[in-house]
């Protein structure tokens, strides 16, 4: 079995994650649609992230416009998590959303074409992958 660990969530800045074509470079963009994101953005699904250690489920356009796109109580728990904070510092946050093209086994459907960036990914950096050993599919 192999890791994965990367293709199961990202690390980018939140800004980077609301408006990838302004923050994003090509390469970026490329990771970005590989994980599906373009998908939840056009479709203003639920995003699922960390941030400062705790765990948020929100609207892509709830967490740009609350006052618009999430009710009472979502705009509460937005003031009281000071999420806009978030927007303001452009924090990293780590989106948890698996890549659209892992497999069940952990592998890349698209390995031979798979982006730039998948391509030079050194995955010793994270620390929860470094007791893994290293395998790849060619």
């Amino acid at each position: 079995m192999y890791c994965a660990k990367c293709c199961n969530d990202l690390t980018l800045p939140i800004l980077a994650l609301l408006f990838p074509t302004t923050y994003l470079d090509k390469n970026g963009l490329d990771f970005y649609r590989a994980h599906g994101l373009d998908t939840l953005m056009a479709k203003n699904e639920d995003v699922k992230f960390e941030y400062l250690g705790k765990v948020f489920t929100i609207s892509i356009l709830g967490l740009i416009l609350p006052e618009v796109y999430l009710d009472e109580a979502g705009q509460t728990f937005y003031r009281e998590q000071e999420l806009a904070d978030l927007l303001k510092k452009n924090g990293h946050v780590r989106v948890l959303h698996k890549c659209q093209h892992l497999a069940a086994d952990n592998l890349c459907d698209i390995y031979e074409l798979r982006p730039q960036l998948c391509r030079s990914y050194d995955c010793s950096t994270r620390d929860e992958c470094t007791s893994h050993p290293l395998e790849f599919r060619r």
